[in-house]
């Protein structure tokens, strides 16, 4: 949804009255309006609803003539997908008045509905009346947003340690004797029935499969639960519970027995206000909404006592003390204030209160002892404000009462418009959708010097990876400085290990470190709905989670791998169930100990169900990363390991970290003429320091650098300009394309035929090189023996299919070199493939050389083999992405095959026959790995 520019209105005291002015650009747009009186006309008893005279003087309050005409002609510009941010500037802590104006109830003023005219606006702007139409609040009117801006305290909290962690805290359960610096109250046991920690339940739903955690503060919580779970830093803070007297209700730690310096009663009288013994207490209703809750702005403190209490505190510095009578248990006061340091200390960029009157204002009965019930819920600061003020940024909080119910379904839909990108105001319209008709009104405070209301880049849509899902196996034997990965080895990351029958223990070379789990959650989910459709009996996906390897070592107990793993862990149901999924992100330059395989066996000892495991190798260049995955395979015992591909046609994609080739010494000054293109080249590549940073590519005439190579030595030997290309490729794939063509296109000699070798490395390298070449392609007895091994020769045939040049006598030479499979896929080809008869009969090599001379790009396997009956239909899944159409098409293949892709459950009998068919169907989909050199 697009949002108009804001538009501020900064409320000011002027001697006991109250002015809005339009702020733009931090300065008033008009003649200050004559300051307007409040008084108790203006407030709402908690619980009730605001009666329509009260909202319509607070619109008169809120939008004088002059501001108006302001609000009137920002509307003209709004409708469906356009909204408007209205931020009220509440009076800051030197500007007093007798009321506390955020905790007014301004969504209750009424605005032309959606339907008004134009001239209804301007009638609007023109008086003080209410809307011609009657109008909408504002609220809930879709073009308008309300936030209460804060002027802080202190500064913004650095960014969390725990950037992805929502820490959930809920207390709704909670019920007792409590007392607080305002006095005591008693919060009711909740009704038989009452829905408990739903609220908890929701937030971890919503966020699940996102790039936040929730973290479960177990229920119900205490103040020392919240302080630890916040230690090691969250991004959002959320509470369903109880507020009173400007704290939040918690459950006691057993035992606890002080709360500050010293015991109670015998803190500092300065800094806690005195019991009230005299004042009658207040209680907090039984599905959670509080009746006659006091606030003390400041009460708390860390270390202070509350004198007149007699009893002592929590057990947590100034978390306040517990009611009469009870020891270690029961109810618990937990001051704002305190909750302000540890949300501060965390990094907490939202602060969530689900909570009655959180963000409504009540003054200590001691200080304003004339006042009555009603006149002392707009003095004082609410505890929304409070916090801000304390320096978290946004605080999502509740004017009047919220049952337990209530606010479950508001942070379900709330949270999951944060993981959908909304900001904090869209998500907290959202989520004020599901309280319709209910008295409790959600609002936002934030800081004013917040121009963006999200909490972080984490909420915001996910990034495209910038690498797919696609990988190349990699031979250890090989070692990790072997040439290219084959195009015959190229497999699909989601399909490997989505549809494994056996667990899966995999090492993955990852220069791009990207996000893993969002693509398998994701291939997951398309299983679970091709499941469904087939009306197979329900069996829950698989759970993947992320967890960082520090300093080599996995984590040594299933407490410490369930803190560490992101999304937070999820017991897995008693249902049929696809267990779980476990990616290791393993930076490059830890060596991995003599016990690795060890330490892997002990996390599927923890309970999990781990179905994969893969260590995810990242942060260095190419060669580091391969190296160390290498490494970490034979520690293993893994025959192979995998090497991420990158694909050059995904936006903002850029190159993975890269190793210094080896490059050729530039020529000297007398071989060739100063600063010709070639040359030039070749001293930019010489001049690059850091490979990862090699900077812009040279500004140089590609077609100049083909003529110099041909008129001098150049850049030395076929294997020595070769290098040169290789460096390109890595430093500047723009430029080496370009020079790739232009090789095609008009180098001479042999050292057209190296870059014909390079190119053919890569299936679309080699075929921007043939386009260029327009049929021109060196015969294969142009390159030693040596020189042209089995694959290289039958990627070129393949290409040559693929670009339409099979025509002529340098084909059928090059084809007379080809493997079995290639030579077999080009006869099949002539032959009108895939015809009427299939290709049943045809090996999976067969399939897979097709499949690279593109022969079956527009076929749809489900289309081509129904049943599953052709090897080369699992060779070619191997290497097709997991769509909605592929798992269809699997589920519909009999159960002995579904029980070869993981996706059925085990045979209850041997059948050996049953078995060799469906060993050649596992072979087809992981073949075994062949070297460069050998046959396909």
């Amino acid at each position: 949804m697009q949002r108009e520019p804001d538009i501020t209105l900064r409320l000011s005291w002027q001697d006991g009255r109250v002015t809005v002015v339009v702020l733009v650009n931090g300065l008033p747009a008009h003649e200050a309006p004559r300051a307007r009186s409040v008084g108790t006309g203006v407030l709402v008893a908690p619980g009730r609803e605001t009666p329509a005279g009260k909202a319509e003087l607070l619109g008169k309050l809120l939008f004088p003539k002059q501001v108006r005409p302001h609000v009137a002609e920002r509307a003209a510009a709004l409708g469906p997908g356009r909204y408007l941010r209205l931020r009220l500037l509440l009076p800051g802590p030197g500007e007093t008045g007798p009321y506390d104006l955020g905790s007014l109830r301004w969504e209750s003023v009424r605005l032309p509905s959606p339907l008004a005219t134009a001239d209804a606006w301007a009638r609007w702007a023109d008086s003080l009346a209410l809307p011609p139409d009657g109008g909408v609040a504002l609220g809930r009117h879709p073009w308008f947003a309300l936030v209460r801006d804060v002027v802080p305290d202190r500064p913004a909290p650095p960014p969390a340690a725990g950037t992805g962690i929502v820490a959930v805290a809920d207390a709704t359960s909670v019920h007792g004797g409590i007392t607080t610096p305002a006095g005591p109250e008693t919060v009711l046991e909740p009704e038989p029935g009452a829905p408990g920690d739903d609220d908890r339940r929701r937030v971890a739903d919503a966020v699940r499969d996102s790039r936040l955690s929730a973290l479960l503060v177990d229920a119900p919580a205490t103040a020392e639960g919240i302080r630890r779970t916040l230690l090691g830093g969250a991004r959002v803070f959320y509470f369903g519970g109880h507020h009173i007297a400007g704290g939040l209700v918690v459950a006691g730690d057993a035992g606890d027995a002080v709360t500050g310096a010293g015991d109670a009663g015998a803190g500092d009288a300065g800094a806690g206000s005195p019991g009230t013994d005299g004042e009658p207490a207040g209680s907090l209703g039984a599905d959670g909404a509080d009746a006659g809750a006091v606030g003390v702005p400041g009460a708390g403190v860390p270390g202070a006592g509350v004198p007149g209490a007699g009893v002592p505190g929590a057990g947590v510095p100034g978390a306040g003390v517990p009611g009469p009578g009870t020891a270690g248990a029961g109810a618990r006061w937990l001051s704002v204030d305190v909750l302000a340091g540890w949300l501060r200390d965390a990094g907490v960029g939202l602060a969530v209160l689900m909570a009655c009157d959180s963000a409504t204002s009540w003054a200590d009965p001691a200080k304003e002892p004339s006042a009555d019930h009603v006149e002392r819920l707009g003095r004082g600061t609410s505890a929304a404000e409070e916090l801000v003020r304390s320096g978290v940024p946004h605080v999502v909080a509740v004017q009047g009462k919220v049952s337990h119910r209530q606010a479950a379904d508001f942070a379900g839909r709330f949270f999951a418009g944060l993981v959908r990108g909304l900001g904090v105001d869209l998500a907290l319209r959202e989520g004020a959708a599901a309280l319709e008709g209910a008295v409790a009104v959600p609002v936002l405070y934030a800081r004013h010097d917040s121009a963006d209301l999200s909490v972080g880049e984490l909420l915001p849509a996910l990034r495209p990876a910038r690498l797919a899902p696609v990988a190349h196996r990699l031979s250890v034997v090989a070692g990790p400085a072997q040439s290219h990965p084959d195009e015959r080895h190229r497999v699909q990351l989601d399909v490997r290990w989505c549809l494994a029958e056996r667990p899966v223990r995999d090492v993955l070379a990852d220069p791009g470190a990207d996000d893993l789990v969002t693509v398998l959650t994701e291939a997951e989910r398309v299983l679970l709905g091709a499941r469904a459709a087939r009306g197979l009996p329900h069996e829950e996906r698989r759970r993947w989670y992320v967890c960082e390897v520090r300093d080599g070592r996995l984590p040594a107990t299933e407490a410490a791998l369930r803190d560490a793993v992101a999304p937070a862990y999820e017991r897995l149901s008693g249902g049929a169930h696809r267990g779980a999924g476990l990616v290791l992100r393993w930076p490059v330059g830890h060596r991995p100990g003599a016990g690795l395989a060890g330490e892997l066996d002990r996390l599927h000892g923890f309970g999990w169900d781990l179905r994969a495991v893969v260590l995810q190798v990242y942060g260095g260049g190419e060669g580091e990363v391969r190296a160390t995955a290498a490494g970490l395979a034979r520690a293993l015992g893994n025959a192979e390991f995998l090497l991420r591909a990158r694909t050059p046609d995904v936006e903002g994609a850029g190159p993975p970290r890269r190793e210094r080739p080896e490059l050729p010494l530039p020529p000297g000054p007398s071989v060739v003429a100063e600063r010709r293109s070639a040359r030039e080249l070749l001293g930019r590549a010489h001049a690059v320091v850091d490979p990862d940073r090699p900077g812009p590519a040279p500004d140089i005439d590609v077609r100049a650098v083909v003529e110099e190579l041909n008129s001098g030595p150049g850049w030395g030997t076929p294997a020595a300009e070769r290098q040169v290309l290789g460096a390109v490729r890595l430093w500047w794939p723009a430029l080496y394309g370009a020079l790739l063509e232009a090789h095609a296109a008009g180098r001479t000699g042999r050292g057209r035929s190296a870059a014909l070798r390079l190119a053919a490395e890569r299936d679309e390298d080699l075929d921007r090189w043939l386009r260029a070449a327009e049929g021109r392609v060196p015969d294969p007895s142009g390159f030693s023996p040596l020189d042209r091994p089995t694959a290289f020769v039958d990627a070129v045939v393949l290409g040559l299919v693929r670009t339409g040049q099979r025509d002529g006598e340098v084909f059928e030479d090059w084809l007379a070199e080809a493997s079995e499979a290639a030579v077999r896929a080009v006869r099949l080809l002539d032959e009108g493939f895939p015809g009427d008869e299939g290709p049943e009969e045809e090996p999976a090599e067969v399939a897979v050389a097709l499949d690279r001379a593109g022969a079956l790009a527009a076929v749809r396997l489900p289309e081509l083999d129904p049943g599953g009956r052709w090897p080369g239909s699992w060779a070619l899944l191997a290497r097709r992405q997991l769509t909605p159409e592929i798992a269809g098409w699997l589920y519909g293949w009999d159960e002995e095959q579904r029980r070869a892709l993981g996706i059925a459950p085990g045979a209850g009998r041997f059948d050996l026959l049953l078995e060799d068919q469906l060993l050649v169907f596992r072979t087809a989909l992981v073949p075994p790995l062949r070297s460069e050199g050998t046959d396909v």
